[in-house]
């Protein structure tokens, strides 16, 4: 797939600056540095809360954005909340 493809583009307009799509690798690294302290391993965690280690895994490389994990690495204290719009 073409990263200059107008598909991509128009699907990636609804995220703003603020809310970016993939973790930081700074951040990745220190969270996979963390659950293996705290779990021995990522894929400890992964089988403790039933997900698929193949897209953890991803996440934790920069290939998935990750939003679906991001509230239980919120819940663990290995991400930032992300602020939400203050209505």
């Amino acid at each position: 797939m073409n990263k200059n493809d107008p598909a991509i583009e128009e699907n990636s307009d609804h995220f703003s600056e603020s809310e970016p799509r993939f973790i930081p690798k700074e951040i990745r690294q220190k969270i996979k540095t963390e659950l293996r302290y705290r779990y021995g391993s990522v894929a400890e965690w992964t089988r403790i809360h039933n997900l698929n280690y193949g897209y953890v895994t991803q996440v934790l490389s920069g290939i998935a954005p990750g939003h679906n994990i991001r509230a239980l690495l919120e819940n663990e204290g290995l991400l930032e909340p992300l602020a939400r719009g203050t209505a």
